[in-house]
């Protein structure tokens, strides 16, 4: 019943919302063991911003203090707008998420999840900088009964800012924070990392 529950959400994520948007939103960026590329389309419906989009990371950490794997794709509905003050974006929604991780040579698992999204994020004018300052917040949580396959709870967290050098361009600094609780064959168990990431953002 969950999985169709997810496949209806990404449905209607691709048929209602990025094929019909009136501006996008492209992201591509890096880590030292971290890949993130994101794409969304937001259009005006009822005073406030549809936004749907699609989130990809792929890390890879191996070293003596970690030795870990993920892979994580997600799915984003989400209504924006700035009824709390001007310029100060707020948005509320759902982000379906699934991917596979692999924690040492012992533990693997699939998870997947349904989590309730919150975000908030105000660009400060240009002044006393030429340049245009975005800061932004993002925390994601499934409890346990919107969690399948092998998880049993998803946890997502982001901070970031941006320097917007052209209107329609920023380069971004951003940090996550994740926190999956497992629960498989290999018993209880849970992954939490976290990954810093730079890039550029097209706005067109």
């Amino acid at each position: 019943m969950k999985k169709i529950l997810v496949f209806t959400i990404a449905v209607f994520l691709f048929t209602t919302g990025i094929c019909s948007a009136e501006n996008y939103r492209f992201r591509l960026g890096a880590g030292s063991s971290s890949i993130h590329t994101s794409f969304e389309g937001k259009q005006y419906k009822n005073g406030s911003f549809l936004i749907t989009g699609i989130d990809i990371i792929d890390v890879e950490k191996d070293d003596k203090k970690e030795d870990i794997s993920y892979s994580l794709l997600g799915l984003k509905l989400a209504l924006e707008n700035e009824s709390l003050a001007p310029g100060l974006r707020c948005s509320l929604g759902f982000k379906g998420v699934g991917g596979s991780i692999d924690s040492g040579a012992t533990k693997e698992g699939e998870f997947g999840a349904i989590a309730f999204m919150g975000s908030m994020a105000y660009i400060f004018p240009g002044i006393p900088s030429p340049i245009p300052i975005e800061i932004s917040i993002k925390l994601c949580f499934s409890p346990t009964p919107l969690s399948f396959s092998d998880s049993d709870r998803y946890i997502e967290s982001e901070v970031g800012i941006a320097f917007y050098l052209i209107s329609n361009a920023s380069l971004y600094l951003s940090y996550r924070d994740y926190n999956i609780h497992m629960d498989n064959d290999d018993g209880e168990w849970k992954v939490k990392d976290d990954v810093l990431g730079f890039g550029l953002t097209l706005i067109f």
